[in-house]
């Protein structure tokens, strides 16, 4: 039996904990569930996540929060943005930084939810290419080395 690809989700909020997690599982991923930062960089040293789906505010309450911009700047692998605080001009900001490969708006996101399993299935992609292309530069320095 293949093992399942595991997906990091960092959210703050119960309902839409349930809410990811359900689609996410029932799209075939293992979920583990974090609420705040420091949890999610606990999960991102010890276990093998390939992607992660991170809400940008992780203080409930608080639309000025961005504990999440601090998870995706640590996680340093491909992350599917969800949020209902930032505007358009962060949204842009944050895919033109390269700090996430997607954003799902909360307030729009009913009805996107085979969209949402696309993105992180193509981040999952991306980590695999990006992983593969490592150890090809790797394996082509220790050959070049002797080794």
């Amino acid at each position: 039996m293949q093992q399942k690809e595991e997906v990091l989700l960092v959210e703050d909020e119960r309902a839409w904990q349930r809410e990811l997690k359900r689609i996410l599982e029932e799209g075939g991923y293992a979920v583990r569930v974090v609420d705040n930062y420091e949890d999610a960089v606990r999960v991102l040293k010890e276990h093998a996540v390939k992607v992660a789906v991170v809400d940008v505010s992780l203080n409930p309450g608080d639309a000025y929060d961005r504990q999440g911009l601090a998870v995706m700047a640590e996680a340093g692998l491909p992350v599917v943005c969800v949020s209902g605080y930032l505007g358009e001009e962060e949204v842009k900001a944050l895919l033109r930084d390269g700090k996430a490969e997607w954003f799902f708006a909360k307030q729009s996101f009913a009805g996107k939810e085979k969209r949402f399993l696309d993105a992180v299935g193509y981040s999952l992609v991306v980590a695999r290419h990006e992983i593969s292309e490592r150890w090809r530069i790797i394996e082509h320095h220790l050959l070049a080395r002797g080794d």
